[in-house]
């Protein structure tokens, strides 16, 4: 049996490897190719899309996935099961650095950083230089979830970019920190197809269609939006945050919604500008105090752990929901499938 010293292992790979001749990495076969890119970091990735137009018409034909793209007004992340990246245009910067022009948009400043994962540069033209990157990556990936979040540059994107982006998404938040424009939350939702998460970060006078069937929603709420509205909502979750004294009104229609008819609710939430009179919002209900053989003692999804043990407990069409408050401002009502 022949034993090889650890020491001599770097001398024998040296030997091995130094014989292989260099060989062109657009030369692979497509399969061959995808392989290797999949294990190349994404700022690699980029620099080698930007190398040539060949080099980036060869990594399209490899079809790399993606699992999603955040949006962020300042910057984009691009996300995947094993890396990301981020890439900034609003972190200090080294002006010394080289430049890149992407789809004929200059960058200034262009700084690599490997251990964040991370690229940070000056657009020369914010508004067609934020939207060039987006399509760069648009066309060189195939992404699966697209992420837009635009609170408070909500005006400034509705003049110029909304409608240069894709209008399919798996969630958005916009807003201008209670602008209470109208106006511009119902021309942003209808211009976009939201299947997951919607954020509304301005003050909501009415309830638009696209809100009442999204997984989860998040709106600033006044009390001017009727109640008849407000019970049309068929989302997973509901976090609202009532602005005035009409939350206890809001909260009663919608648990009696909720006890008559078949909903996906699954978690409401409502942050009162008050504390909550929680005998008012449990008068009539027949609620009781927790029983552990019928339900969990937490309700826990994603991020989310809640003590419901000293919530109390109502019935409603084969279904048990608790209800609580945190924290003397937070309201929860949370359905048990």
């Amino acid at each position: 049996m022949l034993f090889i010293s650890r020491s001599l292992l770097p001398i024998l790979y040296f030997q091995l490897f130094k014989k292989m001749s260099p060989f062109r990495l657009l030369s692979l076969p497509t399969l061959a190719l995808k392989n290797v890119l999949l294990h190349i970091d994404f700022i690699d990735l980029l620099e080698l899309s930007l190398a040539s137009k060949k080099c980036e018409i060869y990594m399209k034909t490899c079809c790399l996935k993606i699992d999603s793209l955040h949006f962020h007004f300042r910057r984009i992340q691009l996300n995947s099961k094993s890396k990301s990246l981020e890439f900034d245009f609003n972190s200090v910067v080294d002006i010394s650095a080289c430049s890149r022009k992407v789809k004929g948009s200059r960058y200034d400043a262009w700084t690599k950083n490997y251990d964040e994962s991370r690229i940070i540069c000056i657009p020369t033209n914010f508004d067609e230089d934020i939207i060039a990157v987006f399509q760069h990556f648009w066309d060189l990936f195939q992404i699966k979830n697209l992420h837009y979040d635009v609170v408070g540059f909500t005006g400034v994107f509705l003049n110029n970019t909304m409608a240069r982006l894709p209008s399919k998404l798996k969630s958005l938040e916009f807003g201008d920190y209670l602008s209470g424009n109208q106006d511009n939350i119902d021309t942003i939702l209808n211009y976009y197809d939201i299947s997951d998460n919607l954020k509304v970060f301005d003050e909501v006078s009415k309830i638009h269609e696209k809100m009442k069937k999204v997984n989860n929603l998040s709106l600033i709420c006044l009390p001017s939006i009727p109640i008849e509205e407000l019970i049309q909502l068929d989302c997973e979750t509901i976090k609202l945050y009532w602005k005035e004294n009409s939350a206890i009104n809001a909260v009663r229609s919608l648990i009696s919604n909720w006890k008559g008819n078949k909903t996906r609710l699954e978690h409401l939430e409502i942050l009162a500008s008050e504390d909550w009179n929680f005998d008012l919002v449990l008068e009539g209900m027949n609620a009781k105090p927790w029983n552990p053989r019928r339900r969990p003692s937490n309700y826990q999804k994603e991020d989310l752990n809640i003590d419901c043990t000293s919530y109390m407990d109502i019935e409603g069409d084969c279904q048990i929901a608790s209800i609580g408050i945190r924290e003397n401002r937070y309201l929860d009502f949370i359905v048990w499938f």
